[in-house]
């Protein structure tokens, strides 16, 4: 996700979207780690990964209620 030529941040995060709703709590202990990278998104400039990253973001508030 922090490459510069890495160009698919959205498809990405919507992959992960899915993978944190299908692993449910087993997604817990990298909640912290997951929420950082998807906060460097939410920060994009482009306005679909900005909007995909808020979505996962809240998928994992969803699952994971710490």
């Amino acid at each position: 996700m922090r490459a510069t030529a890495f160009k698919a941040h959205s498809a990405l995060l919507e992959t992960l979207i899915s993978v944190i709703f299908h692993v449910e709590n087993k997604i817990q202990p990298f909640t912290e780690k997951l929420l950082e990278v998807i906060m460097e998104q939410v920060k994009s400039e482009d306005s679909i990964t900005k909007k995909v990253a808020i979505d996962a973001v809240y998928a994992i508030t969803a699952i994971v209620k710490d």
